[in-house]
Formats: C-alpha cells, structure tokens, sequence
C-alpha cells in the first residue's frame, strides 16, 4: 500500500474565535464535529493550502475537524476556550 503522509497544521489550539488549519495538499473540505459525532459546520470548496476558521459561534469544548484534501481525510481535535 503507498499512503502519502497529509501534513496538516491547526494554530492556535486551544483558541478563542479563529484559527488556521494549513497543510502541504490542497484542502477541499473541512467538516467541525462535537463529540458526540454530530455536524457543527461544514466548508465546502476551500480549495487552498491555508484556512481560517472561524467558529466564534460555537460554544467552549471540544470539536474534531474532519480534513479532506485529494488523496486524503484527516482528523484533528480543536480545543475552544472562550
């Protein structure tokens, strides 16, 4: 199997309003989910290798962001702390 390693990098984290998520492949899509799996928000078309997120409407805790660039998806634990 040839995997290609998706290097992704999210700062600040833990944050407040805004972070970056940047990575080495272009991103397509970067889904936000709660804990319990449920859907916060969804970015379609980002089609960049840099991105600000801004989740300033979300509440404080912890959400995954669900990364998927051509070959790949990954997954990143964000921290929000108001």
């Amino acid at each position: 199997m040839n995997e290609q390693v998706h290097k992704i990098s999210i700062h600040p984290n833990p944050f407040s309003e805004v972070c970056e998520i940047s990575s080495d492949k272009l991103i397509h899509s970067i889904s936000i989910f709660d804990v319990s799996g449920e859907k916060m928000h969804a970015f379609k078309n980002v089609n960049s290798l840099v991105f600000k997120l801004d989740l300033r409407k979300l509440s404080n805790g912890i959400y995954f962001a669900k990364v998927v660039s051509k070959n790949s998806t990954t997954e990143h634990k964000l921290i929000i702390q108001k």
